[in-house]
């Protein structure tokens, strides 16, 4: 069920990119979303002021940030936490380049630092039956002077998605 549907999102929206023009009006395409799981290590994020965003970055398209901590809360010490955020109407699949990390603390002696083991993104659709791994990154130890990660993110081969 899984290989079946992204195989049909991934038809969907890389296909629809070289489609030849149609009379008919073209089915609406399925909204799309990104989860981000990310793992902390052993210093907590601390939430309040000190929190961290992503920037998804498209060829083509605008970026868009999302703040993953919602709600400014903090993230315990080893602790796991997912955010779903939703990919813009229009975007295809194989427009995502990357998703920015970044904290928003500075530095000094009241300012945060931050250890992330690990952050996986995923992609699914409006059902959320089934992601498929796009890209991860880590383990990254955030501070006030290096507050960025770069985490590649592309679409599933084609053909893995038939085995």
């Amino acid at each position: 069920m899984r290989k079946f549907l992204f195989g049909a999102i991934l038809c969907l929206t890389i296909g629809a990119s070289a489609a030849v023009a149609d009379p008919r009006p073209s089915p609406p395409q399925p909204q799309l979303f990104l989860r981000f799981t990310v793992m902390t290590g052993a210093d907590d994020l601390r939430g309040g002021r000190d929190n961290v965003r992503a920037t998804l970055v498209f060829d083509g398209t605008p970026s868009t940030t999302w703040m993953l901590n919602q709600r400014a809360m903090r993230w315990a010490d080893r602790s796991t936490h997912q955010t779903t955020v939703p990919l813009p109407r229009g975007v295809r699949v194989h427009q995502i380049r990357s998703a920015i990390l970044r904290t928003t603390f500075g530095g000094g002696l009241s300012g945060d630092n931050w250890d992330m083991m690990s952050v996986k993104v995923e992609l699914t659709d409006e059902t959320r039956r089934a992601y498929i791994t796009m890209g991860h990154g880590g383990p990254k130890r955030f501070t006030g002077s290096d507050q960025r990660l770069d985490v590649p993110l592309a679409p599933p081969a084609a053909d893995s998605l038939a085995k």
